[in-house]
């Protein structure tokens, strides 16, 4: 039985995410994909082993693509931000390569947070790229 306190979207998106504070010396932004998102929380996945563990918090950013075929792969892109504790860092399953990470929003989300966006031309992150590879 499914105990979440609110149900999951799934969602493939292109996001970023650090520990901490993003203007701490030592921070480093880290590419992963949304595997899927709630009013509380999110899934998302990574190729490179990820530095954080449970009970850490993350600050990241998700890109939220207005034109995801746009033909010359440079199109509008909003982006929503947030801050969440790590709940939970799983290895890799036997052949992939995507280390999975859990996090509880420090805030419920909300469509107001999500409409704070900033749009601008990108093209595609190469994470969201490796995840359809495989």
């Amino acid at each position: 039985m499914d105990q979440r306190k609110h149900p999951r979207l799934p969602k493939c998106l292109p996001l970023e995410f650090n520990v901490g504070r993003p203007k701490a010396a030592k921070s480093q932004k880290t590419q992963g994909v949304l595997g899927n998102i709630s009013l509380g929380g999110m899934y998302f996945q990574c190729t490179s082993p990820p530095q954080v563990e449970a009970g850490q918090v993350l600050e990241f950013t998700v890109a939220i693509s207005a034109d995801p075929l746009a033909p010359d792969q440079h199109h509008e892109i909003s982006y929503f931000k947030g801050a969440g504790s790590v709940v939970r860092v799983e290895s890799p399953k036997k052949g992939s390569p995507f280390f999975g990470i859990a996090v509880q929003f420090s805030e419920p989300l909300t469509l107001a947070g999500v409409m704070e966006t900033q749009v601008q031309a990108a093209p595609l992150s190469a994470a969201s790229e490796d995840l359809e590879k495989t």
